[in-house]
């Protein structure tokens, strides 16, 4: 069978609306829509992945494309930023062929009756897809219909019924067949590191941290790891057969579990002896001899959600970092060499000018490589989802699901034009520095 796989851009409402959390380009490509096509491309099947990103295509010509590979099957990854060009997309490629068609995502698994409802998807996966898919792909190779399947996850359009979420019963999953990907056209860049190409991998997933703003689903919670075994096998295949010179970590905690990240280290180290050089997301609050560790197992480079250090704020979203572990842990990563980044959000319901001055002070004042500010959005499936829907004039609805929050007496132009003031005020006093 052919298997076309497609990740559709952001929608133009987001377009208009400038707020940066909105505008986030994905410089490396869409590793979980490679660990689909991984899985169908081992079942021996033609797999072409589809990023509307990369290729620039407007709508018209991404559908031209689809069905220009005359597939089979049609997968959509969905998020909360991407869903109506998802579903616009999905709905011309059923009407002009006779495909499959199905969708997953984060946005499907947070929202997948009133996904069900609209009654254009074959099928959706919610959750995590690898296991999902591959037992619908036997369904089909063996002729039969996937309707008489009934397994977690897989949410039928026949049965209109949501089946749950899937949860992997290991992550340990085959490494990702990067050829499916062309990785060679995207920049593959790290966030912090200047070797190229820099490629992308996941060694863990879920995050057990309780962060209010944060819209990842429960199975997400649960944090698990892949063994450090895999993890190293799959550095090295990008090296001798890509040519990596760098690695990002994407996950969105890599430091969770302390004696699994030394075990790491130790390998890197017996490895690479910290000579191959790799970047990481965590929170900011690592001790100074766990930092010397990763930097001496070539760890150069570490990006933390710092979001504010206003303790009555961080409280609200349930943070819990203090300004004094903050300025500890950039302190000392600058001290051993780790270039840190550093992301910031403002907009909550009652934050003064005081407030958001003494955030972007203390950004100012950290030894980082890149400080940036992000109006606060709300996603489907965050915890303050709830509060801002009892409190309709602190948000401003760019979608029916995602909404940008304000500032009591502001309206949304305020806050883009507040986001980027104070973008460009830390820019110049940077740049003051560096002169």
């Amino acid at each position: 069978m052919k298997v076309a796989l497609v990740f559709c851009k952001i929608d133009s409402l987001f377009e208009k609306c400038a707020a940066g959390v909105f505008s986030i380009f994905e410089s490396n490509p869409p590793l979980g829509l490679g660990a689909i096509g991984t899985v169908a491309k081992n079942r021996k099947h033609s797999v072409k992945i589809i990023d509307q990103l990369l290729y620039k295509y407007n709508n018209d010509e991404l559908i031209d494309e689809i069905l220009k590979f005359n597939p089979d099957i049609v997968g959509f990854s969905c998020t909360s930023l991407n869903i109506q060009n998802s579903l616009f997309c999905a709905e011309q490629i059923k009407n002009k062929s006779k495909s499959i068609v199905f969708a997953g995502g984060i946005h499907i698994t947070l929202c997948t009756e009133k996904i069900l409802k609209k009654n254009i998807f074959d099928f959706l996966i919610s959750g995590e897809g690898e296991e999902v898919f591959e037992k619908v792909l036997y369904q089909l190779e063996t002729n039969n219909s996937i309707n008489d399947l009934n397994i977690s996850g897989l949410c039928l359009a026949a049965q209109q019924k949501d089946n749950g979420t899937a949860v992997l019963s290991t992550i340990d999953q085959p490494i990702i067949d990067r050829a499916i990907l062309e990785i060679d056209l995207y920049k593959n860049r790290g966030a912090l590191l200047e070797e190229r190409p820099c490629y992308s991998i996941f060694s863990s997933r879920g995050c057990p941290y309780k962060c209010k703003f944060c819209s990842k689903p429960d199975y997400f919670k649960i944090y698990r790891q892949r063994q450090v075994e895999d993890v190293i096998e799959e550095i090295h295949l990008l090296i001798n057969k890509y040519g990596a010179k760098a690695i990002s970590f994407r996950e969105d905690n890599f430091t969770v579990d302390i004696s699994r990240l030394k075990v790491f280290c130790y390998r890197m180290i017996q490895e690479f002896n910290g000579e191959f050089y790799w970047e990481c997301e965590s929170r900011a609050d690592l001790p100074k001899e766990i930092l010397q560790l990763m930097y001496d197992a070539g760890c150069r480079g570490i990006w933390c959600g710092v979001e504010t250090i206003v303790p009555k704020w961080s409280k609200w979203i349930n943070k819990g970092l203090s300004k004094e572990k903050v300025t500890k842990f950039y302190k000392e990563c600058d001290e051993i060499g780790i270039r840190t980044g550093a992301l910031f959000m403002f907009g909550f319901p009652e934050q003064t000018e005081e407030e958001i001055e003494e955030d972007i002070q203390f950004a100012i004042s950290l030894p980082t490589v890149f400080s940036a500010f992000q109006c606060l959005a709300i996603f489907p499936g965050s915890p303050l989802e709830d509060y801002y829907k009892q409190h309709s004039e602190l948000r401003y609805v760019v979608t029916e699901g995602v909404s940008l929050a304000l500032i009591k007496g502001c309206n949304y132009k305020d806050m883009i034009r507040k986001e980027i003031e104070i973008n460009k005020k830390i820019q110049s006093i940077r740049l003051q520095y560096k002169n």
